[in-house]
């Protein structure tokens, strides 16, 4: 009989087109491909729910419908977090002794009720909630939000500190490893991204444009998005195109006023990937400093050339895949000199030789073994 697994998401995570929803697909099927029994429980109305593609690897899927209004205000814990407590999931998991993966420390509130404090769980982080509320707050427009951002990250703060006292977690990076470590000293294990065994059906040849996609609904994507718009393509009358759900009114009004740049809103799962496909470039501005861009993920698997601007990356893949510009200067030079450049074979073949090393077993393995060692 195959092992049985919980997996607990937020709301949105269904999604697999962008962010944490591709880290989520990737990760899902790696673990499935282990042979685990997954019984996966997610926060989302019926009418939201997006994530077909991920009952194929689930034997069991249980929706939850999230908290709202009052029920989902807490003086103790951010909306998000209040929002994913439910009484029927609690009973679940109380009567099953399989092992829990709670994605963020949004679903993960639960554990701190009587009677699941011995559960044996981890918490599986793509990004420092904290960190990502102030990411929130500084990329938001408007006063009222950057004070509900701000007032989340406190409250987040002093709750992640409290969980992560009696169980451990998991993030993606070393950085973010490095940050719990010394900010709230608890049990940390670093195990990036689990990626499945796959091939990239990347093409040869040039595409006809650059590309940036993302999920607006995040507001550190909708400033990159303006960024680039104010700063790159402004002066570069080079085909640009800008893809995801929920484009703003303002991002879609300063796209309309350059006659070479095109928006398209929610694209469908095979639209983008036949719009990531016909690329020439895909750009990877990042200005948060937590988490990686998952979207990097999809946009090597599928697309040409790939240009990464930001933080430091804590990433071997983007070393040996993408190109890296330092400042705005770089980033105009080198859209100009990749959307003239032939993506060749040996392109192919390098991207090829990076993601069989992303695919490696040993990660998951590791993370497969840190499920079995909880509650012994």
């Amino acid at each position: 009989m195959k092992d049985k697994l919980h997996l607990v998401i937020p709301p949105g995570l269904s999604d697999g087109r962008y962010g944490t929803g591709i880290f989520l697909l990737a990760e899902l099927q790696s673990l499935h491909q282990t042979g685990y029994h997954i019984h996966l429980h997610q926060f989302t109305t019926m009418d939201e729910f997006s994530g077909e593609e991920l009952k194929n690897f689930c034997q069991e899927v249980s929706l939850y419908q999230p908290n709202t209004g009052h029920k989902a205000v807490s003086f103790k814990m951010p909306f998000a977090v209040a929002s994913c407590y439910s009484a029927p999931l609690i009973e679940v998991l109380k009567n099953d002794n399989a092992p829990v993966v709670f994605y963020g420390t949004e679903t993960a509130s639960i554990l701190l009720c009587e009677g699941l404090w011995h559960k044996r769980a981890i918490i599986r982080n793509p990004y420092i909630s904290p960190i990502k509320y102030l990411d929130n707050c500084r990329f938001s427009s408007g006063l009222h939000k950057k004070l509900y951002h701000l007032y989340e990250y406190l409250l987040c703060g002093r709750y992640e500190l409290e969980l992560s006292k009696h169980f451990p977690v998991v993030p993606i990076t070393c950085q973010d490893a490095l940050m719990y470590n010394r900010k709230q000293n608890c049990e940390v294990h670093s195990i990036p991204m689990m990626v499945p065994e796959q091939q990239i059906s990347s093409i040869e040849g040039k595409g006809n444009y650059c590309l940036f996609f993302a999920d607006f609904n995040e507001p550190e994507q909708q400033r990159s998005a303006s960024w680039l718009l104010r700063h790159v393509f402004k002066d570069l009358k080079i085909p640009f195109v800008i893809a995801g759900n929920n484009p703003s009114d303002k991002l879609v009004r300063q796209a309309e006023h350059l006659g070479h740049v095109c928006v398209v809103t929610d694209p469908t799962p095979n639209e983008l990937q036949d719009l990531i496909a016909k690329s020439q470039v895909v750009l990877m501005p990042v200005f948060s400093h937590t988490g990686i861009k998952a979207e990097l993920y999809s946009a090597l698997q599928k697309g040409r050339h790939c240009l990464y601007f930001g933080p430091e990356p804590d990433c071997n893949i983007i070393q040996a895949c993408c190109h890296k510009a330092r400042d705005l200067s770089e980033i105009r030079s080198l859209v100009a000199q990749l959307f003239d450049l032939h993506f060749s074979e040996e392109d192919i073949q390098i991207r090829n030789s990076s993601l069989n090393c992303m695919q490696t077993q040993s990660r998951t393995s590791k993370f497969v073994r840190l499920l079995q060692q909880q509650g012994n």
